[in-house]
C-alpha cells in the first residue's frame, strides 16, 4: 500500500499537478476523465495540453470502472501497478445504489430512443457516476453524446469530434 500511495504522489506530478485541492476545498467543477483520454495522453500533445488545462481549473476523479479499465490495458505487472499508482493520484467517485439505477435508466433510456448498442456497459456505468456525482464527463468517444442524448449527462470531447 505504502508503494501505491507513493506512487500516487510521483501521479500528482506527472500530470503536471502539485498538490491536490485541500479538503473543503471545491474547485467550480470536477471531472472525470474517460480511457479514450488516458490512453491517448501519452501519444498526443492536443490531449496532454487539454487535459493538463482542465487538471489546473478542476479536480479530476475517477471511478472503479476507469480505473479497471485503465489497468485492464497494462501488459506486465510492472505497469499495472504503475497504472494503478496514477489513478490513486485522484479521488474515486462512490458507486451506490443510485448508481445502479441511473445506469438502467440510462440503457433503458437508449433502448426506448432506437440506440440500444450505442454505448457499452462501462461507458453506461461511468456516464451514471458523473450524473449521481454532479462531474464533467471528459472524453474522446461518441457514446457519450448518445448517452447525453438521453440523460442529463455533462460530458465534454477533449478535443473535436474526428480530430484525433
Amino acid at each position: 500500500m505504502r508503494r501505491i500511495q507513493k506512487k500516487a504522489s510521483e501521479a500528482t506530478v506527472w500530470l503536471g499537478l502539485a498538490q491536490r485541492p485541500s479538503v473543503g476545498a471545491r474547485l467550480r467543477d470536477r471531472y472525470l476523465v474517460d480511457n479514450s483520454v488516458w490512453a491517448r495522453l501519452p501519444k498526443s500533445a492536443v490531449v496532454a495540453s487539454r487535459l493538463f488545462e482542465v487538471a489546473q481549473a478542476h479536480e479530476i476523479v475517477t471511478a472503479t470502472p476507469q480505473v479497471l479499465e485503465t489497468a485492464f490495458s497494462a501488459r506486465t505487472p510492472a505497469e499495472y501497478d504503475e497504472m494503478i499508482a496514477r489513478m490513486a493520484a485522484f479521488d474515486p467517485l462512490p458507486m451506490s445504489a443510485t448508481t445502479h439505477t441511473i445506469a438502467l435508466n440510462l440503457q433503458h433510456g437508449l433502448w426506448h430512443s432506437g440506440r440500444m448498442r450505442a454505448a457499452g456497459a462501462f461507458d453506461i456505468l461511468l456516464a451514471a457516476l458523473a450524473i449521481e456525482h454532479d462531474v464533467t464527463l471528459l472524453h474522446y468517444d461518441a457514446d457519450y453524446e448518445h448517452l447525453a442524448g438521453v440523460s442529463a449527462l455533462r460530458q465534454e470531447w477533449i478535443a473535436p469530434r474526428g480530430s484525433l
